[in-house]
């Protein structure tokens, strides 16, 4: 496996203290240390796309809504998992449609609202805790 790295915005949905987590599911056997982990949704930019449009994207595909983004949450986070190397660009978000149904695509099993301080107790990704940090 050759060495990668990748842009991904992140979307931080959030409906007043809480904050939307999407329960991963391993789609290959390269993904096999990450299944199972809490994280926020999002995914790896496209030829040609701004951030915001990917976190769009990307939540509308993962988790079945359209946000808007509020703002960008500095600073950027970059993580190495093994052969892979994530450039992470945070994107705290809020529903177009605050009655929106939250419906998942096969990249999650479940999801779940959190505060900051239930995010720290999760079996999560490396860099979750990092993110809400910053919140």
């Amino acid at each position: 496996m050759k060495n990668r790295t990748q842009v991904v915005a992140i979307g931080i949905v959030q409906k007043g203290n809480r904050y939307l987590l999407t329960k991963r599911v391993q789609r290959d056997s390269e993904d096999v240390g990450f299944h199972d982990k809490w994280q926020f949704p999002g995914g790896g930019l496209e030829f040609g796309e701004s951030p915001e449009q990917t976190v769009i994207r990307e939540l509308k595909e993962e988790i079945g809504v359209v946000v808007r983004t509020t703002r960008f949450l500095p600073p950027l986070s970059v993580i190495h998992y093994g052969w892979w190397q994530g450039i992470l660009l945070s994107y705290v978000c809020e529903l177009a449609n605050p009655e929106s149904s939250i419906v998942l695509n096969e990249e999650a099993s479940e999801y779940r609202w959190c505060t900051v301080e239930e995010i720290k107790r999760l079996d999560a990704m490396p860099s979750l805790c990092e993110i809400a940090d910053m919140l």
